[in-house]
């Protein structure tokens, strides 16, 4: 989207882009908006010869019939307007702003050169605004707009439609800053456009052009230990309005997002092997990978899969904006055979399920250590024919699986962990 408006680019793949946009995220349809309208600006201040006048007609076109067939898909799917994230995800609007403030503020101490060039492209648009204004009336072949100025608008109504997203849906747990990856490099070129409006203003043009372009390329880089891994900084990942405090590296880097999903693979891939031909129940928290992999059927805890868990509540509040859709009722009602399973086929299962187990507290509101839970469900680890996993075991279940010939070894929640149980 902004390479498109910053260089130009054929009707064919800005409509592309407006499909695509629409089909990445919930709020791909604002973004698709926003591009075209900074595309009819291109078209009326360049006056490209690949821009028809009907361009901006056409890419219109295209997005309503995109947004269109979306909807119906979600509608037969999720049967609202709506995917179940949005749901899941609500909080309350105060939280929600409250926590993506807190965000906000992070990712500027984090990359506080692209920070600083958003306010100081904001502040040049606004005192320019004008000026800005005639000339885009009378702009044409016969009176350009200086092309920095198209494009530092540009630059900034981006970023600043990235960075207004968190203060609407709330902050993230993820430390990596995944609500603002997308801006990253959108700060970047404006910190171009910014250098290239000043430069085109002094005497010595070309050298001095040189040097800032230089700069403008090189000082994003400066942040080392947090730019290349698209950290946010070393703060609790269990809490964005917890203080900051030191966390593994290994977590703070993307490759962890690439992990994630191939862990769940694996696991999937052995439960398939352990239980066939009959595969129980499952429930998860983290369900994407896991779902698409395992042949039997799987509850998602936070809901993002499962409409009746994430439409229960109307606001979902907790130390975690977003991912907190998780009810007790839905659980209980119809409960899954095993819960939260973690493979142990290797002997670094309790590793894992250590690792994450304060996260599945959180998110579901210290479910575990509920009487109620551990009155239905028992921990345990589960081996046949060399696969294993540790997972909370429905006690009838349990009976089933020893009549069966599977080797259960049952663990106490409080011998595993060293703290006692407490009740919610």
């Amino acid at each position: 989207m902004a390479i498109a408006l910053w260089r130009g680019a054929p009707t064919w793949i800005a409509g592309g882009l407006v499909v695509f946009l629409i089909l990445s995220r919930p709020e791909g349809a604002l973004w698709a908006m926003v591009f075209i309208l900074l595309d009819a600006l291109n078209h009326h201040a360049r006056a490209w010869k690949f821009n028809p006048p009907s361009r901006t007609l056409i890419l219109m076109g295209i997005g309503t019939a995109t947004l269109a067939t979306l909807t119906a898909w979600r509608l037969s799917v999720f049967g609202d307007f709506l995917p179940n994230t949005f749901y899941a995800k609500r909080v309350p609007p105060v939280q929600a702003v409250q926590s993506g403030f807190l965000y906000l503020l992070r990712f500027g101490a984090t990359y506080w050169m692209g920070f600083v060039a958003l306010l100081f492209g904001a502040y040049t648009i606004l005192r320019r605004l004008p000026p800005l204004i005639r000339a885009l009336r009378a702009s044409g072949r016969e009176n350009p707009l200086p092309i920095p100025l198209i494009r530092l608008f540009q630059m900034t109504g981006m970023a600043l439609l990235g960075i207004s997203t968190p203060l609407l849906t709330g902050a993230d747990h993820f430390p990596m800053a995944r609500f603002y990856q997308p801006i990253w490099p959108i700060l970047g070129l404006l910190l171009i456009a910014l250098a290239d409006l000043q430069a085109s203003l002094l005497p010595s043009r070309y050298p001095l052009h040189a040097l800032a372009l230089f700069l403008c390329i090189f000082l994003p880089f400066l942040n080392l230990d947090n730019w290349p891994n698209l950290c946010l900084t070393r703060w609790d990942a269990s809490s964005p309005m917890s203080t900051v405090s030191l966390v593994q590296w290994h977590k703070m880097q993307i490759r962890v997002e690439f992990h994630l999903p191939r862990e769940k693979s694996i696991l999937a891939q052995r439960m398939n092997l352990l239980f066939a031909p009959t595969l129980p129940r499952v429930g998860i928290v983290t369900a994407g990978r896991f779902r698409l992999d395992y042949e039997g059927p799987v509850l998602d805890l936070m809901g993002l899969n499962h409409r009746e868990m994430a439409h229960i509540r109307r606001w979902h509040p907790g130390p975690i904006p977003g991912h907190v859709a998780f009810n007790p009722e839905v659980l209980f009602r119809d409960p899954p055979e095993l819960l939260l399973p973690i493979d142990h086929t290797d002997g670094y299962g309790w590793q894992l399920f250590l690792r994450d187990l304060s996260f599945n507290q959180l998110v579901l509101y210290n479910l575990l250590t509920s009487e109620t839970f551990q009155s239905l469900y028992q921990l345990a680890e589960i081996r046949r024919e060399g696969i294993a996993i540790i997972a909370f075991v429905r006690r009838d279940f349990i009976k089933q699986l020893i009549s069966q010939g599977y080797q259960v070894n049952l663990k106490s929640l409080t011998h595993i962990t060293g703290e006692s149980s407490k009740s919610p």
